[in-house]
């Protein structure tokens, strides 16, 4: 489908041009006012001076599109690749980028962007006072009938596990086995000490006796000595009365 068969149907009513192929085509100072124009290719295009206002762009192509002066006043432009495209001075009064590439683009003199959650690189060209691009937040999904109404749950603070110190090893004894010990089944007979006979004594004669020790007989000798002592005079004088009176 060509340019001009989209301006007949336009002209008849027909706004929903979606997934179109419109690489290359020139369609400047064309009116496609709120047109359905999402997931079409506009890819280097000539788009000048062209009427888009309210239209729906979401998903399309627009890399290295010609869009100088064009018209894009509440346009909606969201995940649309326009990288390298020339906006210079387009009307982009609440005009939604939501998620637009706009690496390389040239918004310089464009009226009121709002780039808010588009994606920009340093060689973006944007006017002074423009909303700089912001991360996207992500909508959280919606409650059930059930947990309407309900405060969500604090999360669990998180603990921090430290690992265990490790404990210096101790190097581990090396036991030395002992030799067995070696039980000889031979008995160690102990020698015995040699029997002294004693001479038998014949008949007709007299046993000797046996010979004290040394020590035995100086106490013999001595307690004969003592008995041997000559008794003192008053002794003697007793003795011979005893014998008289006798």
């Amino acid at each position: 489908m060509n340019i001009k068969e989209i301006v007949r149907l336009y002209s008849e009513g027909q706004r929903n041009f979606s997934r179109r192929n419109l690489e290359y085509s020139d369609l400047c100072r064309v009116n496609l006012r709120e047109a359905n124009l999402e997931s079409s290719s506009f890819k280097e295009a000539n788009l000048r001076e062209v009427d888009l206002r309210g239209a729906n762009l979401g998903n399309c192509n627009l890399e290295y599109a010609d869009l100088r002066n064009a018209n894009l006043q509440g346009a909606n432009l969201s995940n649309a690749i326009l990288k390298g495209a020339n906006l210079q001075g387009a009307n982009l009064t609440n005009t939604i980028f939501h998620g637009a590439n706009l690496e390389l683009a040239d918004l310089s003199g464009a009226i009121s962007p709002n780039l808010q959650g588009a994606k920009l690189s340093k060689w973006t060209k944007v006017p002074n006072g423009t909303t700089t691009a912001q991360p996207a937040k992500i909508p959280s999904p919606p409650l059930s009938p059930e947990n309407q109404g309900k405060k969500p749950e604090p999360h669990p603070p998180t603990t921090q596990v430290t690992p265990p110190k490790k404990q210096p090893t101790t190097p581990a004894k090396l036991e030395v086995p002992h030799p067995p010990e070696v039980k000889s089944e031979t008995p160690i007979n102990k020698p015995t000490p040699p029997k002294v006979e004693k001479p038998e004594a014949k008949s007709g004669e007299i046993p000797l006796k046996p010979t004290p020790p040394q020590g035995e007989e100086s106490q013999k000798q001595s307690s004969n000595q003592e008995e041997t002592k000559p008794s003192s005079p008053e002794e003697e004088n007793q003795q011979p009365k005893e014998n008289k009176d006798s």
